[in-house]
């Protein structure tokens, strides 16, 4: 391991100096590993279809994963795009965007193709989208879109069209709420489609669009308080770990008034779509562990260039990983080998992409 690793550090000493805040790319490489845990859990000991409370409680990681883009938009983005015009900067995001949509569309067909997937051609590009068997990697959808509308914010935030922060917050819940209510309404068959894309049908969809734009729209507020704020970053971690408690309070006085008005309680159900109690807990460990480690970013002597990597690669490490768990599982090497040394190799693979596409940045 330490011939695999050991590297890593020479490697991020060696990057050329940026603004970047690397509590944000800790947070986001943590998020990655617990990730990793969840699929490689859920796919390689054969617990599929089974809940696992451990699992639930840290699948959080999806809010975060979402979060942490709107968090780079006001953070990064602003001062790294300052000089380009709107016109540059929304075709440097339509590229990105465009990029991270082919390859959905790529590894859908492939996977579809795979499985020898019974369907018309009428019906292919709904499957690609609805397909429940391909529901793993479905996310790529609202996280292209959202890149896709990165140049709006941006061009909001550079004009003052939006002046308090906090208003991100509230467009974020207004769509979530309309969202969540919309999902249970029945809908004609045309617009079925349409409707789970946008805002989620029961059954159909697990990322619609408007249900889980808040956590995005969250981020930027989050964004713009870490970077226009004169605090110290010890005092703004201290800030965000008490937003995070407040909220895991919100979130345990909400299951006591379940408990004692004698409702069911069950948080390894209602994820996707999210309810209200979901998208609560997740920022709540979001903040916790945010402000943890920006309490810890002057501090040199903590080890954690692993972490970098997978942070800033994190969306190629989330496509990898899939591509390399659906290999595995189509040629049955579960059969074969052991489901940790099998993870283990997953995990090393995930690593090596990474590392290419941090020198490269294909993605």
């Amino acid at each position: 391991m330490n011939i695999l690793f050991g590297k890593i550090n020479c490697d991020i000493g060696q990057m050329k100096k940026t603004n970047r805040l690397k509590s944000l790319d800790f947070l986001r490489g943590f998020i990655v590993l617990l990730m990793f845990i969840i699929h490689f859990y859920n796919n390689y000991f054969k617990i599929k279809n089974t809940e696992n409370f451990i699992l639930s409680l840290i699948d959080f990681v999806v809010f975060g994963f979402l979060m942490l883009i709107g968090v780079s938009v006001s953070y990064h983005y602003l001062g790294k795009l300052r000089d380009m015009t709107n016109k540059g900067v929304f075709i440097y995001f339509f590229k990105r965007a465009l990029k991270i949509f082919i390859v959905y569309l790529i590894y859908s067909i492939a996977f579809l193709f795979a499985i020898k997937n019974d369907f018309s051609f009428d019906s292919i590009w709904r499957t690609i989208f609805l397909v429940k068997l391909n529901y793993n990697i479905l996310i790529l959808i609202p996280i292209s879109f959202y890149i896709l509308i990165i140049p709006l914010f941006i061009f909001v935030i550079r004009t003052n069209k939006i002046k308090k922060y906090y208003w991100f917050i509230l467009m974020g819940i207004i769509s979530y709420l309309i969202s969540y209510k919309i999902n249970y309404l029945p809908f004609d068959s045309s617009f079925r489609f349409l409707k789970s894309l946008l805002f989620g049908h029961m059954g159909w969809l697990n990322f619609p669009l408007f249900q889980w734009i808040f956590p995005y729209l969250l981020g930027i507020s989050v964004g713009y308080y870490l970077k226009n704020t004169s605090e110290s970053i010890n005092k703004k971690g201290k800030k965000i770990i008490l937003c995070g408690v407040l909220s895991l309070m919100m979130f345990i006085i909400g299951l006591v008034f379940r408990l004692k008005n004698n409702l069911d309680i069950n948080i390894t159900i209602n994820k996707f779509p999210p309810t209200i109690y979901h998208f609560i807990y997740s920022i709540a460990l979001c903040f916790i562990f945010l402000g943890i480690f920006l309490l810890i970013e002057k501090k040199s002597k903590l080890k954690l260039g692993l972490l970098i990597i997978f942070g800033q690669n994190s969306l190629i490490a989330y496509v990898s990983q899939w591509v390399f768990i659906w290999i595995f599982l189509f040629f049955q090497f579960e059969r074969y080998i052991n489901p940790y040394i099998l993870s283990m190799i997953t995990f090393i693979l995930v690593y090596f992409v990474c590392k290419f596409n941090y020198r490269h940045r294909l993605l």
